[in-house]
């Protein structure tokens, strides 16, 4: 009885449509205008931090209080597993987390990496921003893209030599 009272159900304190998600658009934001500027490596893990604290929060949560019927918690380990528990509300709380922080993620991957591989301002205007945003709405997508289309093409073409650090420039 006590964790309840510690760690309330985390899932139904967050309203999607009252737009907690908004920061993600920060990580974004950053990525797709400002990638090469000294202060977007730092800053774009900033809100993935947070909410990544936030994910451990509710897979505490559905450890120590699990569901709410009394159940155990499914196997994660089968489809099934994961459908059951996607039936629970913190269960999709905790899935949307979890793509909240590594879709994020990934975007920053993409774009320093094409940064760091000598992609010039206007490679990264007329490919890595549309890149980018294929990433965020559809990220295995446009992380597929990126990896066998776009960085063959930085690798092929970038001058190896003049390729800088995301944190020197």
């Amino acid at each position: 009885m006590w964790n309840r009272f510690i760690l309330p159900k985390l899932g139904s304190q967050f309203n999607i449509k009252n737009n907690n998600i908004y920061p993600l658009l920060v990580t974004w934001v950053l990525v797709i205008f400002v990638p090469r500027w000294r202060h977007t490596p730092a800053l774009t893990v900033i809100v993935p931090l947070i909410l990544a604290f936030v994910y451990t929060l509710v897979v505490i949560n559905s450890i120590l209080i699990g569901r709410e019927n009394g159940e155990a918690l499914p196997d994660m380990t089968t489809f099934e597993g994961v459908v059951t528990l996607f039936q629970d509300p913190t269960g999709v709380f905790g899935g949307w987390i979890h793509y909240c922080v590594y879709d994020p993620l990934v975007g920053r991957w993409i774009a320093l990496d094409s940064v760091q591989r000598g992609a010039s301002t206007t490679f990264h205007i007329l490919i890595m921003v549309p890149v980018l945003l294929l990433s965020m709405f559809l990220p295995p997508s446009g992380w597929l893209l990126y990896m066998i289309v776009v960085r063959p093409f930085l690798l092929l073409f970038s001058d190896t030599g003049n390729i800088k650090s995301a944190k020197q420039e």
